[in-house]
């Protein structure tokens, strides 16, 4: 049974990183983004491409050190604060570090799936939770999912979305 939800797990985060499927995944969505563009806010009370792709580093990082039984930081960080822009004007290298990270925690995420014990996807998250990690893991994609909609919408609007690419 585990092979198969490892497989299923796998399959989701292949999907939300970079292979073909039902949506445009990560690779895609980021793909020719510039900083100027990443920066772009449709007005104060929307998130930047920018903004939502340090969202989802912050997230998905955090999980996959818990996943790791790594130190987690001890600092109290509310959800609006992952949502943090560039610290300075926007460059071209400051935002290509920011998303060759993002990328890398996801590859570490199917890299850590694919070699874990099938025990570790059964196991809770922490011990005050009844939560499985298979779970976890499969709503963390889910998450990525609905975010990477909101950076091709923005994308859309800013005029910078390639149609052939996807929808």
């Amino acid at each position: 049974m585990s092979d198969r939800i490892k497989s299923l797990l796998l399959s989701q985060f292949a999907g939300c990183h970079d292979c073909e499927g039902w949506f445009v995944s990560l690779h895609k969505a980021l793909d020719g983004v510039t900083a100027e563009q990443a920066a772009w806010k449709e007005n104060e009370s929307t998130n930047s491409i920018w903004e939502i792709v340090n969202h989802l580093t912050f997230w998905n990082d955090r999980y996959l050190k818990r996943f790791r039984d790594l130190p987690l930081s001890e600092e109290q960080t509310d959800n609006d604060s992952t949502f943090a822009g560039p610290e300075k004007l926007a460059n071209e290298l400051d935002w290509l570090s920011t998303v060759v990270k993002l990328l890398a925690t996801m590859s570490d995420w199917r890299i850590s799936i694919h070699d874990c014990d099938e025990t570790k996807l059964y196991s809770p998250v922490r011990s005050s939770s009844k939560d499985p990690w298979m779970d976890i893991i499969a709503h963390i994609n889910i998450h990525n999912a609905y975010h990477l909609g909101q950076i091709v919408q923005i994308r859309k609007t800013q005029g910078s979305w390639n149609p052939n690419k996807g929808c």
